[in-house]
């Protein structure tokens, strides 16, 4: 008994080891998983109202520019630039360092404006 114990022990550390290596350490810096990332519905609907955003980490190659990731992530470039603190005329052309993490904003209007308040109707 104290053998399979132990056998069932050994198996349940190799299992914690092996998904300890396998599973990465923050998700990929692809196109695809980014964008399910910034597109998932439930997700925008569970942040509704809040100043919701998602990090991009810029590729090695190809070299791209913030109005570049704007464009493919079909975001506003004044929200991209609003979002990383970036003077809105010289950000567009801004070129991005392998590695460099760009905000992508989830809301679709600036930071500066306040959250759209819903009253409830007295119904007397």
């Amino acid at each position: 008994m104290n053998r399979l114990r132990a056998a069932g022990f050994v198996l349940l550390l190799a299992g914690i080891v092996v998904v300890a290596l396998y599973l990465p350490a923050r998700p990929p810096a692809s196109w695809e998983s980014a964008r399910a990332f910034v597109r998932d519905d439930d997700a925008c609907r569970a942040l509704e109202g809040r100043r919701a955003t998602a990090a991009f980490t810029a590729p090695a190659e190809p070299a791209l520019t913030v109005a570049e990731v704007a464009r493919r992530f079909d975001l506003e470039l004044r929200l991209v630039c609003a979002a990383n603190r970036l003077p809105e005329e010289s950000c567009g052309g801004r070129e991005l360092a392998a590695g460099e993490q760009l905000i992508l904003p989830l809301s679709r209007r600036l930071p500066e404006e306040p959250a759209a308040v819903r009253v409830p109707e007295d119904r007397r």
